[in-house]
């Protein structure tokens, strides 16, 4: 019954849910008509609206994706992350941090772009089978540097779109600085007294 239902779902909706960390959307996102209140889940390397196995489904049609394919770990790496500054995003956030980090445009080119550009250049070329003195591989480094400046430009993109989020960071910071101050206060008192 329940993949009957996750079928429908799918046929009806047309596309994947943002269903990370939230066993409650993940259920939803199976059921038809439910699963509409639910954010798309975008790609967080093209922008565009994620088809199921989307990195490895068209790995084979595209020569970029093909290219990082092996490097796979390297590339989630460099997802939205679940937790900015100590706050956790739901569903919706993390759709819009994907849409974001896929096309925002760093040097005139969008993350799709930078790595296209980076498989087809001589030092990738060069970098094959290379590792450096940790034993880590070249290739991973070099996606990796790519995907975290990509990844940190969209985060303050995020903040900066979302005040409603920024200002969950600073009742978290208020919160943590409150609680450590009254643990503070009551270490000293218990400290005091001990000393009578």
């Amino acid at each position: 019954m329940s993949s009957a239902l996750r079928f429908a779902a799918r046929q009806l909706d047309g596309e994947l849910k943002e269903t990370r960390g939230d066993m409650g959307l993940r259920f939803a996102s199976n059921i038809p008509f439910l699963s509409n209140s639910i954010p798309a889940k975008y790609n967080f390397i093209t922008g565009e609206k994620t088809e199921p196995s989307y990195l490895y489904s068209n790995a084979k049609d595209n020569f970029v994706l093909e290219q990082l394919m092996p490097y796979a770990s390297s590339i989630r790496g460099g997802a939205p992350a679940n937790i900015i500054k100590g706050v956790k995003l739901n569903a919706e956030d993390v759709s819009r941090l994907s849409q974001i980090q896929g096309n925002i445009i760093i040097g005139g080119k969008s993350l799709m772009q930078a790595l296209t550009d980076l498989v087809n250049s001589y030092s990738w070329q060069k970098a094959e089978g290379r590792y450096n003195q940790n034993g880590e591989s070249v290739r991973e480094q070099m996606i990796e540097k790519i995907m975290v400046r990509y990844k940190k430009q969209a985060q303050t993109v995020f903040l900066n779109e979302n005040p409603a989020f920024q200002r969950r960071i600073t009742d978290k910071q208020e919160n943590t600085r409150r609680s450590s101050q009254y643990m503070q206060e009551r270490f000293s008192r218990e400290v005091n007294i001990s000393d009578l």
